[in-house]
């Protein structure tokens, strides 16, 4: 998730387990060690922009890096007489909270190869969105508390609401994937991988992206709050990237690096990345981030070079009016439109 909320996290945890040990000092050292896996956003300066994208929430977000990064976010405070003093128990808050990095991460649709070098699968449940302004605002008030009460007590009250929230969130992504399911369903679909994945700052409204062997379709769905059956918002589908048929027309080999980069592209997207534009071929969009609920543009995508394979994919993030985009959304998350359809005129036997 964002930075703020990454450190706020850490924050929380180091003063729930803690703060009997380190005093003030341990919402300190779990947001220094809450925020210290993004560090990784330095390395990418020296990258190219494709590369950085893929490098983001890598190592540093593996489970092995876990010890490595909480004794890097706990050598700062070791310069304090009174944390050398008690440096295992720094040490210990550090890791901790570095630790909740990761996870909370994954919670995301971006993602991160957790079991890095031992399984490079980029995991990623779907359940919260990367920007989550209630759930930070939980964490915010949990820390402000605990750093003026130093109560532990507080500190674990927030964790608890705030897994609540997580539970919630779970709840309202399992309502989407079964009106997703029934879509897919009602359509005759057979569906090879299929994702809903919160819109920003909200679980009320989410992008459905499922593939089937030669298509991508592409819908919205709104889960209401209440007990209320979820609407559809039906949406666009695209053809699935013709790969083989691609690389034998031009002649492309797999040793290439335009082969490498068009990989290294599916492998980031799982294996959702495909043409959003019949007359641009060579344009291939992150299918799970198009703007549905706006102007259905990608947020970003490569562009690749079919008749030069040796020239590197190129990462290009088209322009977009953004209030617009949001204005749309907001729309979206305070009711549903007018053709939006409720779950149960496409199957009505799946129960959310």
């Amino acid at each position: 998730m964002d930075p703020l909320t990454q450190g706020l996290l850490g924050a929380t945890i180091c003063g729930s387990l803690f703060s009997k040990q380190l005093g003030r000092w341990s919402w300190a050292v779990g947001l220094v060690a809450g925020l210290l896996a993004d560090a990784d956003m330095i390395v990418s300066l020296w990258m190219t922009p494709l590369d950085a994208l893929y490098y983001h929430r890598h190592f540093t977000h593996t489970l092995w890096f876990i010890p490595i990064g909480g004794l890097l976010a706990a050598l700062p405070f070791m310069l304090v007489p009174k944390m050398r003093l008690r440096r295992k128990s720094l040490i210990l808050a550090s890791m901790a909270a570095f630790a909740s990095h990761a996870p909370l991460d994954i919670l995301t649709s971006y993602g991160t190869p957790f079991f890095w070098p031992i399984d490079y699968t980029r995991i990623s449940l779907d359940i919260m969105p990367i920007v989550d302004p209630l759930f930070t605002l939980i964490l915010l008030i949990g820390t402000i508390l605990l750093t003026i009460k130093r109560s532990s007590k507080v500190g674990r009250l927030t964790l608890l609401v705030a897994g609540l929230y997580v539970a919630f969130a779970a709840t309202q992504h399992n309502r989407a994937l079964n009106a997703q399911l029934a879509l897919s369903e009602y359509r005759g679909n057979k569906v090879q991988i299929a994702r809903v994945m919160p819109t920003p700052g909200n679980v009320l409204v989410w992008n459905s992206v499922y593939k089937t062997a030669d298509t991508i379709y592409t819908d919205v769905i709104r889960v209401p709050l209440s007990s209320e059956k979820a609407k559809i918002i039906e949406g666009k589908k695209y053809l699935v990237l013709r790969q083989a048929q691609i690389f034998k027309k031009h002649k492309i080999t797999e040793d290439s690096r335009l082969a490498k980069d068009i990989a290294n592209f599916q492998w980031f997207t799982g294996e959702l990345a495909a043409p959003y534009d019949s007359q641009k071929p060579n344009e291939l969009a992150d299918m799970r981030y198009m703007m549905q609920f706006g102007d259905r543009q990608p947020l970003w995508y490569i562009k690749v070079a079919y008749k030069k394979p040796d020239q590197p994919a190129v990462l290009i993030h088209p322009e977009f009016d953004r209030k617009e985009v949001f204005n749309k959304l907001w729309e979206l998350i305070k009711a549903a439109p007018e053709n939006a359809k409720s779950v149960t005129e496409y199957y009505p036997v799946i129960e959310e």
